[in-house]
């Protein structure tokens, strides 16, 4: 069994994280550390979880020989100690939910969404962070253009739902990746939260609008060469409802030709799973030779 630790136990992504790692077969919640909460029941932060789990939080963290990961959902004097020293805990793996750690080049993370990155994650990585929600969606949708050097002006993107981020940040974080895959993309990637944004709720819609002149039937062929051994991704060829993807960790995508030079992406997730809890669970299984699914199977809330 995998001795897992969640730094941040008290958070609510922290409280997915849990939701998902009790019915994981190959894990064992070894610790939940959560500053100022000894001897509470995780049960009494996560209602939620009542009849899940026994486990205790503590406010005392393990001794990093006693876990073999670390998911850092909420920052730390432990979880930097331990982010920031790779070489003092090599075997130790470190998933970055926080965003605190992962631009320190101290940490030496990679980049912790299985769509891009899945080769470097299972090929001896052991350190990965997510960046959160509206960067992994963004990302997920461009990323076959990118990798087909399809990209050219900038992109717009709009959100709406459940985000409460740094708009331009996440917009940069989206453009510097596509640049490592498309080495000639130096347009930018405009973020614009919509007004009902907000930190509440779960789903998150981007709505993504860019150059391109491809028919919708070759943007179809596109993903399918990019994503057909893929798990989580999918595209839906009618107009998407929320309700598809909330409690799973997909991510749909539908295409709209816009005119014949500009296509419209429409892409939602479950933002506390997509971006959060599920890809943190994603990595670990990759990062420990599990199949990506282990553990992940969840179920829509509606059909």
């Amino acid at each position: 069994m995998i001795r897992v630790c969640i730094s941040g136990a008290a958070s609510r992504v922290a409280g997915e994280l849990i939701r998902i790692l009790v019915n994981h077969p190959d894990v064992e919640l070894a610790a939940a550390y959560a500053a100022g909460h000894t001897g509470e029941r995780v049960t009494s932060v996560h209602h939620g979880l009542i009849g899940e789990t026994d486990l205790q939080l503590s406010d005392t963290p393990p001794q990093p020989s006693a876990i073999d990961a670390l998911v850092i959902c909420e920052p730390s004097d432990y979880a930097a100690e331990i982010a920031l020293n790779p070489r003092k805990y090599p075997g130790l793996r470190v998933i970055d939910m926080s965003g605190c750690y992962a631009s320190d080049p101290r940490a030496e993370m990679d980049l912790g969404i299985s769509e891009i990155n899945r080769k470097t994650l299972v090929r001896g990585a052991t350190r990965a962070y997510v960046p959160g929600a509206a960067v992994v969606e963004a990302l997920i949708a461009l990323y076959p253009f990118a990798g087909s050097l399809l990209l050219g002006d900038d992109i717009a993107v709009s959100l709406s739902g459940r985000y409460s981020g740094d708009a331009q940040a996440d917009g940069c974080k989206v453009a510097a990746v596509l640049a490592t895959v498309q080495n000639s993309f130096s347009s930018n990637v405009l973020f614009t939260p919509s007004a009902d944004c907000a930190a509440g709720g779960r789903g998150l819609r981007l709505g993504i609008t860019f150059p391109s002149t491809l028919l919708p039937q070759d943007i179809r062929a596109l993903y399918d060469s990019v994503y057909d051994d893929h798990h989580f991704t999918f595209l839906a060829p009618h107009p998407l409802e929320m309700k598809e993807v909330e409690g799973t960790h997909k991510c749909l995508i539908h295409v709209d030709k816009l005119d014949a030079a500009t296509v419209h992406l429409d892409v939602i997730a479950d933002a506390v799973v997509r971006g959060g809890a599920g890809d943190a669970v994603h990595v670990l299984n990759l990062l420990f030779g599990l199949h990506e699914r282990t553990g992940l199977a969840l179920k829509a809330s509606e059909f």
